[in-house]
């Protein structure tokens, strides 16, 4: 019995690593795990990237595998445009981000062999709790915590505080080693990452003194947390935290009453976005003549938390000018848009002018309701949500809104994208955010030379924002663009006496026909019979509508007998490659009694 021998007979990992963005990290003691996919590398197209090098030159092919060294599940082209640029995107479809591995995801070309190093990648796509099990009531309630009793009947002073305080996490669904556990006791956070022995039993997370203290005093202290799963998956986006249990701390011995709001519902607790409709949330202290005085300088913090667990701090200063007067700070939109599932705090302090003495208020804990709202696309030349654009031969421009929570030394990234198995086209430029623009909008330039490179197939138009420390902060919703008129499909050819994907040398011994599919009149076209045993390219011009079809010789199936053969073809204009077909994988092998000798 006869093995059919893949292509992979090259020392390995000449291309390097792949890049795949949004790939969560592996935890330190995961063993031979190079990452974890989750549901955000399917919500969206999900690219990896292959450095190019000497290896990589136009005409090649270079072909992506997941789980199946012989069955790739995308491919693309090299190009001469693309050897201009550092990395090559590949598209990793969402049908193939599987539970529970990748093992090995590896890019190869299909000539030399060369290949990226093998990934094994751990796959997850349920959310830790689940979907909230009740969503008529306030929080995540498959996400359970509770307090000590003591500390739920007589708070917290400063003596208590010095135990520390032990929160309970009761066992909750689809929990994993490397679940990271964020608890928020008022404003201080927690971190906790599951082991292995924490699964199926109670949790408890201990706050210790120091972020007691730090929280400082309020009489309705919030606690609640959240799980970012083991592969990067959030809690339910209808309900991201827990239920918030409140709790009396009077550590600090803190008197200045907690600023009100009048946004804030009085029973709940809650700011609801939708009513407060685009205004500001406006936070009110009363300036006390029993510890205000004039010149004293007052400091309102908001001090929130939002849906991912990040911290946002909005603050501001006045001089008190008047004793028994309220001061009003309004807490601008563009800071609460963001907040959406999120949490606050708001609190104040006095610096006393005589004295330099600095006083704290109580806090008050709000939550944020709401929808999340990303920001909007860009845009080209309309605002419909598909645009279909005319080829041009120059330059052209996108244009980003302006958000008001960047901030000038924020990178902005303009990505156009065209997610395609069978070839991914992608265009990316970055720019510092700057100065909000005059007319709130930045202006990006697309080449002419990118332009042509996304005619013909849908494409999608965003933009990414990151930190000055590199971290993503967000991305925008995408455009869906059509450059031209839709192009054909260019379908991969058809071979003859094919059975799954093995074709029997003995059953086409004069050679084998292959149909191209309704190729482009007035064209020539080339197909590639392409083996390691043996190689053919043949040329045809296409002067009629309909399927064309080219005899192989026989000579270059038997040659390649227990090898894999790629079979594709390709439109060309003055010896130049324009387009390429989808990619047939043949393996040639004799059949036996017991059907095709098993691929290895």
């Amino acid at each position: 019995m006869s093995a059919v021998i893949t292509n992979n007979h090259q020392p390995p990992a000449e291309l390097g690593d792949l890049y795949i963005p949004r790939l969560h990290p592996a935890a330190a003691d995961d063993v031979g795990v190079d990452g974890n996919l989750g549901l955000r590398n399917i919500e969206t197209p999900q690219v990896v990237y292959v450095r190019t090098s000497a290896y990589t030159s136009p005409g090649q092919l270079l072909e992506l595998f997941s789980n199946n060294p012989i069955l790739p599940v995308a491919h693309t082209f090299v190009m001469a445009a693309d050897t201009q640029c550092e990395w090559l995107p590949i598209l990793l479809p969402g049908a193939s981000i599987k539970p529970q591995w990748l093992d090995p995801l590896v890019c190869r070309i299909n000539g030399s062999g060369a290949s990226t190093l093998p990934l094994r990648l751990r796959v997850d796509l349920d959310r830790p709790g689940g979907r909230d099990p009740d969503p008529s009531r306030p929080g995540h309630q498959g996400l359970v915590i509770y307090l000590p009793d003591d500390v739920v009947v007589n708070g917290v002073s400063e003596a208590r505080a010095r135990e520390n305080i032990e929160i309970t996490l009761m066992p909750y669904s689809h929990a994993a080693p490397g679940d990271r556990v964020l608890l928020c006791w008022g404003d201080e956070q927690e971190t906790h990452l599951l082991t292995e022995e924490d699964l199926n039993q109670e949790l408890i997370i201990v706050v210790p003194y120091a972020k007691i203290m730090a929280a400082r005093d309020g009489r309705e202290l919030n606690v609640r947390l959240q799980v970012r799963g083991h592969t990067g998956n959030s809690t339910d986006p209808a309900e991201r935290w827990s239920a918030a249990s409140k709790v009396l701390v009077y550590a600090q011995r803190d008197i200045l009453r907690e600023p009100y709001s009048a946004e804030v519902d009085p029973q709940t607790g809650v700011i609801d976005l939708e009513k407060l409709a685009g205004r500001p949330v406006i936070a009110s202290v009363f300036a006390s003549a029993d510890y205000f005085e004039t010149r004293d300088t007052l400091e309102l913090f908001f001090k929130a938390t939002d849906a991912q667990g990040n911290i946002v701090l909005h603050r501001e200063q006045r001089t008190v000018e008047r004793i028994n007067a309220i001061y009003d700070f309004p807490i601008p939109p563009a800071v609460m848009a963001g907040l959406a599932q999120g949490h606050a705090k708001l609190y104040y302090t006095l610096r006393k002018y005589v004295g330099s003495t600095t006083m704290h208020s109580q806090a008050a804990y709000v939550s944020v309701k709401g929808a999340s709202v990303q920001w909007p696309a860009p845009y080209v030349i309309d605002t419909m949500p598909f645009a279909e654009i005319r080829p041009v031969r120059k330059d052209g421009q996108a244009y980003v809104p302006y958000q008001a929570s960047w901030q000038p030394r924020d990178l902005i990234t303009l990505v156009w994208l065209l997610p395609d198995p069978d070839g991914t086209v992608e265009y990316r430029f970055s720019r510092s955010a700057g100065e909000r623009p005059e007319h709130d909008v930045i202006e990006f330039i697309l080449p002419v030379a990118q332009i042509k490179r996304f005619e013909g197939r849908p494409s999608q138009l965003y933009y990414e924002v990151n930190g000055t420390d590199g971290r993503l902060i967000g991305e925008s919703a995408r455009k869906s663009l059509l450059l031209g008129k839709p192009w054909e499909a260019m379908v991969a050819p058809v071979v003859d006496k094919v059975v799954g994907h093995h074709l029997d040398p003995d059953l086409v011994p004069d050679g084998v026909w292959v149909t191209l599919p309704n190729p482009p009149v007035g064209q020539h076209v080339r197909l590639h019979w392409f083996g390691p045993g043996n190689r053919i390219v043949m040329l045809m011009h296409i002067s009629r509508p309909g399927d064309a079809r080219i005899k192989v010789p026989g000579k270059y199936v038997l040659d390649n007998l227990n090898r894999i053969v790629k079979v594709y073809w390709e439109v060309n204009h003055n010896g130049v490659p324009q387009r390429y077909s989808g990619v047939v994988t043949l393996m040639i092998a004799r059949r036996g009694i017991f059907g095709f000798e098993d691929m290895r």
